[in-house]
């Protein structure tokens, strides 16, 4: 006979599936959700098309009003000044930026021997010395900067039998004291992007009998450049804007003559929707540019 307890136990068996090894259990594939068009409105960049409109809007009004072309032409001529003292002044910034960074990425130690702590106190010194210009040009106005240069510190330089072949209101008196002023900005960029890379890397470089020069150079900084891109195209095109300040230099850039021909006729909307104009096709151009370069970067990663 068979027991209370052996019935139960049967009934409990019966209710359990038997999985055959032969045929697993499938978990079923969740089917993709169909993709509306109504999707399309959150993901078209209605900005582009805003600026597009306006854009073709004061191109019209260039093309058509002659009040309008003749403002464009007039202010168009400043176009070279803002382009050369951007360039050049982000040109010489980098420079600065990248050599500031490694620096300021690797601080001393003291040295072995008297060769080597020589060399490292000398790097000490250095080092310090960087961090001061760091600190200080990132904590003053730009602004100010450009008119203490070129109308405290190069004629002070003159007054001390200095030849400076240049005057204090020059485009070269602009690039130097904007490169300098960005320069210390681009230090603290580069300085994150060459900490970002791991410090593995650095000591596997040492054991294959790389130089620490030569491990900073060829390993480190191309790493380091992939990830900076985006910052240093930002602080590129806040370079563009912030040349306006060379007005202050009585440069004729795109802002001076704006304040010029608009202090002249007191069309103050009109001037200044063309120099909008200009500065925002400049930007513009140079975003999409990052934008462009960043992928291309993706891209060659995989």
């Amino acid at each position: 006979m068979v027991s209370e307890v052996d019935s139960k136990r049967f009934r409990l068996a019966e209710d359990v599936p038997i999985v055959s090894p032969a045929q697993p259990s499938v978990t079923p594939v969740a089917k993709p959700r169909p993709v509306t068009p109504f999707v399309y409105v959150y993901r078209f960049p209605w900005w582009i098309l805003f600026f597009a409109v306006v854009g073709v809007f004061i191109v019209l009004n260039i093309a058509v009003d002659p009040k309008y072309s003749e403002y464009f032409r007039r202010i168009s001529v400043g176009i070279n000044i803002t382009l050369q003292v951007s360039f050049g002044a982000y040109a010489m910034a980098l420079a600065i930026g990248l050599f500031t960074g490694v620096v300021r990425s690797y601080p001393p130690k003291p040295g072995q021997g008297i060769i080597g702590g020589t060399i490292n106190f000398l790097r000490l010194i250095l080092y310090h010395l960087v961090t001061i210009y760091v600190e200080i040009l990132r904590g003053m106005p730009i602004a100010t900067l450009l008119v203490f240069g070129a109308f405290a510190f190069l004629p002070a330089l003159r007054q001390a039998g200095v030849e400076v072949p240049f005057r204090g209101t020059s485009v070269e008196t602009a690039i130097i004291f904007l490169g300098l002023a960005y320069g210390a900005f681009l230090s603290e960029v580069f300085r994150a992007g060459i900490q970002s890379v791991p410090k593995g890397q650095l000591e596997a470089a040492r054991s294959l009998g790389m130089k620490s020069y030569q491990s900073i150079i060829y390993i480190v900084i191309p790493q380091a450049f992939k990830v900076v891109i985006p910052p240093l195209g930002n602080d590129f095109i806040a370079m563009i804007k912030d040349s306006s300040l060379v007005m202050l230099l009585a440069l004729n850039d795109v802002s001076q003559l704006g304040k010029k021909i608009s202090g002249s006729n007191f069309d103050y909307v009109d001037v200044y929707l063309v120099v909008a104009f200009i500065y925002l096709s400049m930007t513009i151009t140079g975003s999409l540019f990052v934008k462009l370069l960043e992928q291309r970067l993706k891209t060659k990663e995989r």
